[in-house]
């Protein structure tokens, strides 16, 4: 057995699941519609995916972009790239299609791996309406040629579907890879260190274009391993989740949190309450990492409380659904994508009557700073400033962005979150010097919103922001003034945004307004404030 204190933090992503393979290979690694997988199985399955890439031209480096459902097919494809040396380019699943255009065209995209559906969505279909000029050029090896994505050369589709610009499937690339000898790709396995870049996840920044963060193979280790301290995950457990393994919450808090302890991963068929009962019943899970406002649903089923008997809480933001703490004294972590997931979080235990509302302390070997943003000062303990970071798993950088560009001369990551760390180092989170909306687990922009909003024939004015909503969740809520003539009901609008953002990013509420009732600044700039106390007022958030 392999237990969390013996995983090194300079492993890469490969030599962890190598020695996971060697320690316990018959213990469940991943489990879902298909069945189970063993850690043995995991391993030979992603060798053979990276033969193939080696085999058809794959270099250490290269840009790899992965779109593909939570399944055995994303991880085995996922341990493949990062075992060869290439970067993994995480594609949302809830991407439309100039989403994934401008992530595959953003990312240096070289080599696509895909699958032709998941759930709803065809991906086929989004790739083709994304990259409209997608074709395979003329030639022995037909290599793709597409303006909008300069880069793009192979696409390899899992799935029934078989477009004519795509190489072929997964039997075909695991075939070409037969021609690679053993050893070629044990020494690519050799020469991949743990300072190489290992993956690219966008997340939403500032502006409104998400931003692409670079994470190395001993980040993804060395986090999961902090994390993995701080949960309750053994060997041989079982942790359910939907949570995408494209998010840094799938990434890191499930998958390498529950590898690093020796522990496996179950997926469902989506993140419903229905999809998460039929996991549980079938594979019974010792842990569960969901969607906070999934599992609140599901704490009304009886079904679900008899399963938790039977459970243990991973983090100790679960606690009181265990009985073990209330609400309060369960801390939720706090975190982002530049940060792999959580840089403060609390122990498996009720948080101090007098420490209620903490996100916990330090992850790992992460440093916090509190500085006046205006003075550049260190503020005193309980004193509330901007966040700066360093050490830990901080990303490496941002791709196509100079060092300069992202860090100080000292290393510190300047954030946008404006908090307070008392003298024993628990943080507290008071809010975002930004508007950035933090809605379903993700960082959303509300520029990027109301750009695709505007598009819209029967929309003159535009506004989006966030309200409180539940625990960490903020309500993302549109403000519309409607052009002369024109009619469109709140459900109306945001279908037609679905089909232009992913899910997440589309307003749960729209509110009408009159013309000129949006409140303005004095330089005819839209007064947040004031609207976001007009807007909770018409919704009862006040």
């Amino acid at each position: 057995m392999v237990a969390g204190a013996q995983i090194a933090d300079e492993l890469t992503v490969s030599q962890l699941i190598c020695r996971l393979a060697r320690d316990q290979g018959e213990a469940v690694a991943i489990a879902d519609a298909e069945g189970a997988v063993s850690f043995r199985e995991l391993e030979e399955g992603s060798r053979r995916i990276a033969a193939g890439l080696l085999a058809t031209g794959t270099a250490k480096g290269s840009k790899i972009g992965l779109l593909m459902g939570n399944d055995r097919h994303w991880l085995e494809a996922f341990l493949a790239i990062t075992r060869i040396g290439a970067v993994a380019v995480l594609l949302s699943t809830l991407a439309r299609g100039p989403e994934l255009a401008h992530m595959i065209r953003n990312g240096d995209v070289d080599v696509l791996l895909m699958a032709d559906a998941y759930l709803s969505s065809d991906y086929c279909a989004l790739l083709e309406d994304g990259l409209p000029g997608l074709a395979r050029g003329s030639g022995e090896d037909a290599r793709l040629l597409c303006a909008e994505a300069p880069f793009l050369r192979a696409v390899w589709v899992w799935g029934e579907q078989q477009p004519g610009w795509c190489r072929g499937g997964p039997d075909e690339l695991v075939a070409a890879g037969r021609a690679i000898p053993d050893n070629v790709v044990e020494a690519a396995l050799d020469q991949t260190v743990g300072a190489d870049p290992a993956a690219i996840l966008y997340t939403s920044g500032s502006t409104a274009e998400p931003k692409a963060v670079v994470h190395s193979q001993a980040n993804l280790v060395r986090q999961g391993h902090a994390l993995g301290k701080l949960s309750s995950c053994r060997p041989g457990d079982l942790v359910l989740s939907s949570m995408p393994f494209f998010w840094v919450g799938g990434l890191s808090t499930v998958l390498m949190t529950a590898f690093t302890q020796g522990a496996g991963v179950v997926c469902t068929q989506g993140p419903s309450e229905a999809a998460v009962m039929e996991a549980i019943r079938r594979w019974k899970p010792s842990q569960i990492l969901h969607w906070p406002a999934v599992l609140d649903k599901l704490m009304d089923t009886p079904e679900f409380v008899a399963a938790l008997a039977d459970m243990r809480p991973m983090f100790s933001q679960q606690l009181y659904m265990f009985g073990l703490a209330t609400r309060a004294q369960s801390a939720f972590a706090l975190g982002m994508t530049e940060t792999l997931g959580p840089h403060s979080y609390a122990t498996l235990e009720p948080v101090p009557d007098d420490r209620l509302g903490s996100n916990g302390t330090a992850v790992g070997t992460y440093e916090r700073r509190i500085v006046d943003p205006e003075t550049g000062r260190d503020c005193a303990p309980g004193e509330v400033g901007a966040l700066w970071l360093r050490g830990g798993s901080l990303m490496l950088g941002f791709h196509r962005k100079e060092r300069s560009d992202v860090f100080d001369a000292d290393g510190w990551y300047h954030t946008d979150d404006l908090c307070r760390i008392m003298e024993d180092g628990h943080l507290f989170f008071v809010g975002r010097s930004n508007d950035m909306v933090k809605t379903s687990g993700a960082n959303v922009s509300p520029d990027e919103v109301e750009k695709a909003m505007r598009d819209h024939p029967a929309l003159k004015e535009v506004s989006v922001l966030g309200l409180p909503g539940e625990e960490a969740d903020e309500l993302l809520v549109a403000a519309v003034v409607l052009r002369k003539g024109h009619e469109v009901g709140e459900k109306d609008l945001q279908g037609w945004l679905r089909q232009k953002l992913s899910s997440y990013k589309v307003p749960r509420r729209i509110v009408f307004l009159n013309d000129g009732e949006i409140p303005l600044t004095a330089g005819q700039k839209v007064y947040k404030h004031g609207l976001r106390a007009l807007l909770a007022d018409r919704l009862g958030k006040a």
